[in-house]
């Protein structure tokens, strides 16, 4: 008698704590859901078009805009055109560099770029992305100008022109 008594009494706490542990995962299943559930409607998704979908008044708008400059090692020297280049950008979309050296922004046609640097220096250029009247920080570059003189003087022991920085 015993025996059949401690089983049920096993067979019902078995049971009670299975119940229990189911209880306790639908409970985290739906605090999770409510944690989640706004960040559908917070996240941008472009199309093929690129044509970003709706967003609510108020929403932080998230995106990803491509772009990057092709031969980024590469310096200007003073009073000589500089290419501007762009890999993997957005094909119409509308890029800008700002040189950093005080000139005015210039616009990419096709993904490129051709600048002259008037001073020597050290600069920082400025790739943005412009979308919906917003102005987007793409890359920045650090650009020192050489002042090549006209001369060309050469380094005695490289047979290297020299370079004033």
């Amino acid at each position: 008698m015993e025996n059949t008594t401690n089983r049920k009494k096993e067979g019902l706490i078995l049971a009670l704590v299975a119940v229990i542990g189911l209880a306790g995962l639908l409970l985290l299943q739906f605090a999770r859901k409510s944690q989640t559930a706004g960040a559908d409607a917070k996240t941008v998704v472009q199309n093929q078009n690129n044509t970003a979908g709706s967003v609510e008044a108020g929403q932080p708008k998230i995106q990803k805009v491509p772009g990057n400059l092709l031969h980024e090692q590469q310096q200007p020297e003073m009073n000589v055109p500089f290419v501007y280049e762009l890999i993997d950008f957005s094909p119409g979309g509308v890029y800008q560099l700002d040189p950093g050296d005080g000139g005015q922004q210039q616009t990419f046609q096709n993904g490129k770029l051709t600048y002259t640097y008037r001073k020597p220096g050290i600069f920082f250029a400025t790739v943005y992305a412009i979308d919906q009247g917003q102005q987007y920080k793409i890359i920045t570059s650090r650009k020192q100008v050489a002042n090549i003189t006209v001369q060309k003087a050469v380094n005695k022991k490289t047979g290297k022109p020299a370079v004033d920085y």
